[in-house]
């Protein structure tokens, strides 16, 4: 598994746990959001389905279904306003910078 993941202008550095804009600014996550921005980016260009990230963010736990929106939350606030689209009745997807 690379230990760098590139989507949308930003770099997931899963070495050193960062994530950065494609300034270079090291935007601060909490390890839930870093592991959001992850299973996110991985799947770049494709809605990731709800179920599939509660379940790599919670495997064994049996969490409220506003928990995953209320993270989501946190983690748009400190990306850009559109790297993550909703996609009603799907999941989410990761679009990065710039909205496609």
């Amino acid at each position: 598994m690379s230990c760098t993941v590139e989507a949308g202008g930003y770099i997931l550095d899963r070495h050193y746990w960062t994530l950065a804009d494609s300034h270079g600014t090291i935007i601060e996550l909490t390890r839930l959001e870093y592991r959001l921005a992850d299973v996110l980016m991985r799947n770049y260009g494709r809605a990731v389905p709800y179920n599939e990230i509660r379940s790599f963010l919670w495997p064994a736990a049996n969490v409220s279904d506003v928990a995953l929106p209320v993270y989501v939350n946190y983690l748009r606030a400190k990306l850009a306003k559109y790297a993550i689209e909703t996609v009603r009745g799907v999941g989410y997807q990761f679009v990065g910078e710039h909205r496609q």
